[in-house]
């Protein structure tokens, strides 16, 4: 399994990403997805309607592997009813377990796009193990 952090800032800079207590300052509001690999997290941007952004190594970082900008499209802002049938297809393509703790890691989408969608800068971490 893989962490992946979703965050969004208008303050953050690319050292900011060298180290979780760096980042965790800058950031503001963060989300962790746990998910088998990129291959789910590629399923996870295509069922919101957006292509899997370049994947940028962070060489110096000492808590994450690598950066996914996303800064050049917004997320799309779900309804709770438009959540639910993303939520079914999700768990229609990746064969994962429906439960409490899936639907919770995804709801922040729900919740947050339109916030992030103000900040300039969207992104994703791949964190270290």
């Amino acid at each position: 399994m893989e962490s992946f952090v979703f965050a969004s800032s208008n303050d953050i800079e690319a050292r900011d990403l060298n180290s979780l207590v760096r980042f965790v300052g800058k950031a503001g509001d963060f989300y962790e997805v746990v998910l088998a690999d990129k291959n789910e997290l590629k399923i996870l941007f295509s069922l919101l309607g957006m292509s899997l952004p370049e994947e940028s190594m962070l060489n110096d970082s000492e808590d994450f592997f690598s950066v996914l900008d996303c800064s050049s499209f917004s997320f799309p802002e779900l309804s709770a009813d438009e959540f639910d049938v993303f939520y079914d297809e999700w768990i229609d393509k990746t064969g994962r377990k429906s439960d409490m703790d899936e639907y919770g890691q995804l709801i922040f989408i729900q919740g947050q796009a339109a916030k992030w969608n103000k900040n300039n800068k969207r992104f994703v971490l791949r964190a270290k193990p």
